[in-house]
């Protein structure tokens, strides 16, 4: 595919957006190294599969490299960086390397603030049940793919995740687009609403003739921008003048029941086996992907039914029937997600809901501090851990107590800051009573501490 390159190196190749992009170029016979600060079950696969793996940044590692692709976690004051562009290697983002994948293929760009990996997900499974051989290319372990998070397929679809965080969806190639939502986040890198808005018109304006944007009608800042849309719309939700829609829902403790509405004509029933109205809306837009395609209702309908989740997106990693005690990992990192994830534990039944929150990023944690504190309150328990710092510095004064500090006005005693997470599962043992679930919610490290509070629970009842 790339004349007179052979080796591809990564750095920060641990990133799950990295990661999946590393072992399709594996898979399509590139001889690919990468390196990264941290071992991590991720650089375990990637080792697996004949991926040569370094732990630290050094310019050794770039060795006889003809690419380095380095990932938006990565300060471009890096070694490897530095060394690479001294010896003339050619240095490119993690965006400009999948934008020439996507190129080879009909490209599907799922973009939004909310549901991308799950959306991307249910239309990879869409497509696979088609027997259309996708390339994937996802944000998240996908369960219906061995927890995966990306496959080479021989198929002319290319279905990936468009992040718009840094704004580098602008340089992908989509032949369709998704956009599920545009919220207030990233504002390390936007100035405000207004700006994101403008990006993911110009995102969608990109979309070439032959081509299509997919737009939840649901969200008010998607029809905000529809009109400067130039590229052809089809819409979906269970707002009535959606061109794909869901009627006659039925929500149930892990899923959802509701027939299948397409330009006025009901194709039949669909069953979905993941829990929330926010994964009925993810579901309509695969499907309105997959009917825009010519995909049968009958495909759509058994592949919906068959998709088992994604991992850390409301995954249920521990539950003792005994006591009825749950424990929920999820990757969410915005209010608005929070207050789905605690919305679906609530619709759940009569249980405790106890919030274990590790923020993500010190500049989202200040800007949406009231958001995240109003949300964070809805739990019966709130305890909030110290902020994974991700790709950024400390700002001075923000700390995850600037959240606590807040939530305490309005849950007293049940607002709680754990600044050493490792105190976490010994803690959280006191509040593992009858018919409790426990949601452990962030998009850093915090799953590594529920596992362990699941391990002890389990050690429990032995």
């Amino acid at each position: 595919m790339f004349k007179n390159i052979y080796h591809i190196h990564f750095v920060g190749i641990g990133g799950i957006g990295m990661s999946g992009i590393a072992e399709v170029l594996k898979s399509m016979g590139y001889s690919i190294s990468g390196s990264d600060i941290k071992e991590s079950q991720i650089t375990d696969h990637l080792k697996s599969i004949g991926i040569n793996i370094r732990i630290g940044h050094s310019a050794d590692n770039v060795g006889s490299s003809d690419v380095v692709v380095y990932s938006s976690a990565i300060k471009i004051d890096n070694i490897e960086l530095e060394y690479a562009k001294k010896e003339k290697i050619p240095v490119i983002p993690r965006a400009m390397m999948l934008a020439e994948l996507m190129r080879m293929k009909f490209s599907i760009g799922v973009a939004g603030t909310h549901g991308k990996t799950t959306t991307t997900s249910l239309i990879a499974k869409i497509f696979h049940n088609a027997n259309l051989d996708p390339t994937i290319i996802i944000g998240g372990q996908v369960k219906a793919f061995e927890n995966a998070n990306a496959r080479l397929g021989a198929g002319e679809y290319l279905i990936a995740e468009a992040d718009e965080s840094d704004k580098s969806f602008l340089k992908l190639f989509t032949s369709m687009a998704v956009i599920t939502n545009i919220d207030e986040d990233h504002l390390d890198n936007y100035k405000d609403l207004q700006e994101i808005k403008e990006h993911f018109i110009k995102f969608a304006n990109s979309v070439p003739f032959y081509g299509s944007v997919i737009m939840c009608m649901d969200d008010e800042n998607n029809r905000n921008v529809m009109d400067k849309i130039t590229s052809k719309i089809i819409t979906y939700g269970f707002n009535r003048k959606s061109n794909v829609r869901a009627i006659n829902l039925k929500m149930h403790v892990m899923g959802s029941k509701f027939n299948l509405v397409s330009r006025n004509m009901d194709l039949g029933e669909i069953n979905l086996n993941i829990p929330g109205r926010h994964n009925v809306l993810n579901s309509l837009a695969a499907a309105a992907v997959a009917i825009e395609l010519e995909i049968s209702f009958n495909t759509i309908k058994v592949a919906l039914t068959e998709f088992s989740g994604v991992k850390r997106r409301f995954e249920i990693i521990y539950k003792d029937k005994k006591r009825n005690i749950f424990l929920i990992d999820d990757y969410a990192h915005h209010p608005a997600e929070i207050f789905t994830v605690i919305n679906s534990a609530r619709n759940m039944g009569d249980y405790r809901v106890v919030t274990i929150f590790q923020p993500h990023l010190y500049s989202r944690t200040l800007s949406l501090k009231e958001k995240f504190s109003e949300i964070l309150s809805k739990s019966d328990i709130s305890i909030v851990t110290d902020i994974y710092p991700a790709r950024e510095n400390p700002i001075e004064g923000v700390t995850g107590a600037i959240l606590y500090d807040e939530i305490k006005k309005n849950l007293k005693e049940n607002a709680h800051y754990i600044e050493d997470k490792n105190k976490l599962p010994a803690y959280l043992k006191k509040f593992a009573q009858e018919n409790t679930i426990f949601l452990f919610i962030g998009a850093g490290d915090i799953n590594k501490y529920s596992m362990m509070f699941a391990k002890d629970l389990s050690n429990d009842k032995t």
